[in-house]
């Protein structure tokens, strides 16, 4: 069973299995950058907008 950690841009919820640090695109791209919440799209961070 993977080792589930959470994605590296600091302002997302979403997990991220070994060896991967970002779960998608929009992290990676917005790393460094300071945001109130996440628009990567997934339902972890989708459910803060609600």
């Amino acid at each position: 069973m993977p080792n589930i950690n959470k994605c590296a841009m600091k302002d997302c919820l979403c997990n991220v299995a070994d060896g991967q640090k970002y779960c998608s695109a929009y992290c990676e791209a917005a790393k460094g950058e300071t945001k109130l919440q996440c628009d990567c799209g997934h339902p972890a961070c989708a459910a803060q907008k609600l």
